[in-house]
């Protein structure tokens, strides 16, 4: 709701131009050659959460918010990171590898017999 709708390729590729803007950007060529180097590594190693994720992310909504004792406030996916922020109403905030977060379900929404 705070993004336009557009084609998750076409969010990747904004990420990637971000990307260059800034390795393009005359103070990145002032930075310390160590940090020029980090930041080139990341944006040419990082690729993106898999849309599947972001599928059983947004499947998980319903059952995250049936729990009987917590209500959750939100979620924010983190494509650029393949993270997971939910928000809950006495528990504070839970930060999840997407890559996890289906261990994370399994964990916190099974019910002891």
């Amino acid at each position: 709701r705070q993004f336009p709708r557009i084609s998750y390729e076409d969010k990747v590729s904004m990420i990637r131009n971000i990307y260059k803007s800034v390795r393009a950007d005359p103070i990145y060529q002032v930075m310390p050659d160590y940090w020029r180097n980090i930041m080139l590594r990341r944006s040419k190693a990082w690729e993106p959460m898999e849309k599947q994720e972001i599928v059983n992310i947004i499947a998980a909504q319903k059952p995250l918010r049936e729990m009987p004792v917590y209500f959750m406030r939100n979620v924010l996916i983190c494509i650029v990171q393949s993270l997971v922020r939910i928000q809950f109403n006495c528990d504070g905030t839970q930060i999840i590898s997407a890559e996890n977060f289906q261990r994370f379900l399994e964990e916190n929404l099974t019910t002891e017999t």
